[in-house]
This record gives C-alpha cells, structure tokens and sequence, in this order.
C-alpha cells in the first residue's frame, strides 16, 4: 500500500448561511509527514439549522463518518444559540484523493448539504512492497450506455487468452464487490464495534489503531506497510482466481470487463499493476435513440436512464455521464485506447486489430474472423437493421426541436470528440 502525504488543504465558501468551520492539524503528524492513514479534526458552528451528520466524501460517495461530539472551547468564544459540534475524521484513502480532492460534508436537518473543506493528497511513490504481478492484465472497458461496449466485450471474451464470459457475467459485479471490500476492510470504522460509528465519544481501540496508523518508527511502519500489501495481493488474487473458475479458458491471463463510471477504475488500479483501460465513444445523439428502441423492443424503461420517458429529464443527466467518462479519460496518465462506436462497426477487422493489439493478443487475420463471428451470431442488442444503420439514426428520428436541445446539452462532448457538424 502506498504512502501519502496531504499536499494541500482548501477552506471553502460553504453553500449554507451561517456555516463556520475550522479545521485543526491531522491528529498526532504534520502535514508533510508521509502516512497510510488520514486523520483530520476540527468544529463546525451552524447558526440557522441542527448539524446531522458530517462526513469525508470522494467524487460523491462517501468514504468515511465523522465523530461528533460537544465543543466547549468553541462554545464559549461563540455564545449564543450556535450549534456548535467538534468532529473528528479517520480514513485509508489507498488509491483515493489525488486526482480529485477528498471533500469535508456538512449535513443539516433541512437536508442541505455543502462542502467545508478539500484536502488534496500526493501518493509517495516507490512504497509497494508487494511483488507485482506482471503475468495478469485487468482491461476495463469503460463507456456510456449503448455505445457498443457490448460488441466489443463479446468479441474479445472469445479470445483463448481472455478470462471472462460472453454477456453479463456473474464475476464482473462480484469482482468489483471484492474491490470495493478491499477497500472497506481497510478503513478504521472497519475495527469499530457495531452501533459505535455514530457515537458521540471515540472508540478507544479505534483510537490505538489510528495512533499505529500515524506511528512514527521506521519499524512499525515497514511492517504496517506489508500488512497492507499483503491484504492487497490477497484481495488481487482473489479476483484472479473467481475468473479463472468462471471462465471458460482456465490459463488465460487476461481480464477484460466493462466497469462502472464511479471509482471502479480507481479501485482497479489499486489491485492490479497492468491496467489497461479501453475507452468507447458515440455520437450521444445517436446513443439517445438507441436507449429509446432499446426500451421500446423490451417493453420496459429501466435501462441506466432514471429518466426513461422523460426526454427533457434524461439530456441533464447523459451530459453529466458524458462529461464524467471524458474527465476519466483525459486525466488517466498510463497506457489507454479510445474507440469510437463508429469505427467499431464501420470497419470491425480493422478496430478489433487495434484493440488485440493493444491489450498484447494475437490479432492474426483467423483469430479476428472467428471473433466477429461468434459475436455476430449473440448480437441481442441490435436495435437498427443493422449496426452500420445506426450510424446517424438520430437525424430520422429526432424531431428539429428535440436536436436542438440534446446538442445543446452534449454540445462539449459533440465539440471534444469531433462529432460536432
């Protein structure tokens, strides 16, 4: 497991009237000093509303509680009927923070929310002292929905040398709950007792694992470290092993599997050294009418869209995923291929050459015959006459008005991916 250190910490202006916050040094270390642990105190006055609940939350989900409790200090400097609460925030970030700042979240009773603090972190570099395993590649697949990542996934889970099934695979969600487990096992809430995280004192055994966490001797931290690592490699193999019983290629070595937009590529890339993320773009436009007949052929409207039937409703939110895939794009800093749906259909051979390529399989002429065969023939999916048909379906099927509002919605990533006419 990595080391880090807090590169910088962030007062921000809180979106609710009569917030005040302070945030005192992490307890027992510097700023500068490199740690496995993050833990961070301070108080909170809110003059108009009851504080509920405050909180340490990474790109909207929430990593870690905080421990309230009463302020007397506080109290006395700012009298009156402030509601004044001291809390205290303990969390193993792992793989979280550095891309995007950790924020501070104040919860009220009138169910309004606003960041308080961003605290940045800087992973140190060269602290893994697990062996890596240089023999198994994960590939995500990552994607807005009905952007041909189904195609693509059934072609490559045809290879010998691919772990995985054909169409929603049962290891691709338990895999990622052993991801996500891997993370929880780490967090200091792990090692409270049931019914504790909410209480107004702090666990003393919570307390001697946080201080073991912060512990300055060389010694100690050699040693935390490894424990990490190995719960790590333990997590890793565990993935590895769910697949290989799973999959019909028992000693392939190469995991590919579409993720989620969250932080599943995050937790990924804490497991496994070789990631290789493969990246699927389409004229939004198109995917709009797409998930519409999709809907439509099963009968039902429960496809990704909260907004199924609501047109107006369901553009704010595919702008927002489309902007997230594209944030998760550019800021990813290894080896990564972007495909663009278009290409994928128009001319497959060619494109499934480049993504063979990629990943480091065998991309000769009947390996990639026999692969577009097979996924040809479990085509489900298929909503036009044809793939290559549903190329630009949007200008039939979108009315003047309906066009006008969806690119001024996707009109950045219609901009960024060259979609834009």
């Amino acid at each position: 497991m990595r080391e880090f250190v807090i590169e910088s910490v962030v007062k921000t202006r809180p979106w609710i009237n009569g917030v005040e916050a302070h945030l005192d040094a992490p307890a027992a270390a510097t700023f500068a000093s490199p740690r496995y642990g993050l833990s961070l105190q301070g108080w909170v006055i809110c003059a108009a509303e009851q504080i509920t609940n405050i909180s340490l939350v990474w790109r909207g989900m929430r990593i870690a509680d905080a421990k309230m409790f009463e302020r007397a200090d506080v109290e006395d400097i700012y009298p009156g009927n402030h509601h004044v609460v001291g809390f205290r925030i303990d969390a193993v970030p792992a793989v979280l923070g550095e891309c995007e700042p950790l924020k501070i979240i104040l919860d009220t009773a009138d169910d309004r929310s606003s960041a308080l603090f961003e605290i940045t972190l800087r992973f140190v570099t060269g602290t893994q002292p697990v062996p890596k395993d240089t023999t198994t590649t994960f590939v995500p697949i990552l994607a807005s929905a009905r952007s041909g990542t189904t195609f693509l996934s059934q072609m490559l889970h045809g290879h010998e040398h691919v772990l995985g099934h054909r169409e929603y695979p049962y290891e691709a969600r338990l895999g990622i709950r052993l991801a996500e487990e891997w993370f929880a096992s780490m967090q200091p809430r792990f090692y409270e007792a049931d019914d504790s995280r909410n209480s107004q004192s702090m666990d003393q055994n919570l307390l001697a694992a946080l201080a073991i966490l912060d512990d300055a001797n060389n010694a100690n931290c050699k040693q935390l470290g490894d424990f990490f690592a190995t719960m790590r490699l333990q997590y890793r193999q565990r993935i590895v092993d769910l697949y290989k019983m799973l999959s019909p290629n028992h000693a392939a070595s190469v995991i590919v599997e579409k993720l989620g937009l969250l932080w599943d590529i995050d937790l990924i890339g804490g497991l496994f050294e070789r990631v290789r993320p493969i990246f699927v773009v389409r004229d939004p436009r198109d995917m709009l009418v797409s998930m519409r007949a999709f809907n439509s052929q099963r009968g039902v409207y429960e496809f990704h869209e909260a907004h199924g039937k609501d047109f107006a409703g369901l553009l704010p939110v595919m702008a927002g995923n489309l902007m997230h895939l594209t944030w998760l794009h550019d800021r990813f800093s290894g080896e990564k291929l972007l495909v663009r749906y278009e290409e994928l259909v128009r001319n497959s051979d060619a494109t499934l050459r480049r993504v063979l390529d990629f990943i480091g399989l065998d991309s000769c002429a009947d390996t990639i015959a026999r692969l577009l065969q097979e996924a040809s023939a479990q085509a489900g999916h298929v909503t036009a006459s044809s793939p290559a048909s549903s190329i630009g379906r949007w200008r039939e099927v979108l009315t003047r008005s309906e066009t006008q509002m969806a690119n001024g919605f996707f009109e950045p990533f219609l901009r960024r991916f060259g979609y834009a006419d």
